[in-house]
């Protein structure tokens, strides 16, 4: 096993160490349990998918210079001035090209993380946790009607 495919390994053990507990155990909250565990591995593999070698995080920094140039820019043109012309490629400061200049170049995409599957995930917990409190609520009405948390016992006294 390589170090660098043991995220991969942990996932897929996590995923189906859950799908096992939720497909085999009668007892409620054990199903719940393997529920959570399912759903981490699940979160692990899209945080390992979303990895980049060598990448930054995606926030392009500019220098407060850049950004006073771009303030007086703006500051030197008339209400009266800004037409239709400025929208494509006026003297507004920014490049159409999209290529940039010797001073300011251009970001490039490949050089930065993906934000989008980390703040999916970070739905997915708050998701998990919601949906963890929801079945443990269920859970404890179920054991008050019941009397028990098995599943046989359950569909028996449904019966």
């Amino acid at each position: 096993m390589t170090l660098e495919l043991l995220n991969y390994y942990v996932f897929t053990a996590l995923m189906l160490v859950g799908l096992y507990a939720m497909m085999t155990r009668r007892h409620l909250i054990r199903k719940v349990v393997g529920m959570m565990i399912f759903q981490t591995g699940a979160i692990l593999f899209f945080i390992s998918t979303a990895a980049k070698v060598d990448a930054d995080i995606p926030i392009v920094r500019h220098a407060p210079v850049v950004i006073a140039e771009a303030a007086e820019t703006h500051d030197d043109h008339d209400d009266d001035t800004h037409g239709a012309d400025d929208t494509h490629g006026g003297d507004d400061g920014h490049d159409p090209s999209g290529h940039g200049d010797a001073d300011h170049p251009r970001a490039k995409a490949d050089d930065y993380v993906n934000p989008l599957p980390h703040v999916l995930m970070l739905t997915a917990i708050v998701v998990g946790v919601a949906t963890l409190g929801v079945a443990l609520g269920i859970i404890l009405r179920i054991q008050e009607h019941f009397g028990t948390l098995d599943e046989d016992e359950i569909l028996e006294k449904l019966r």
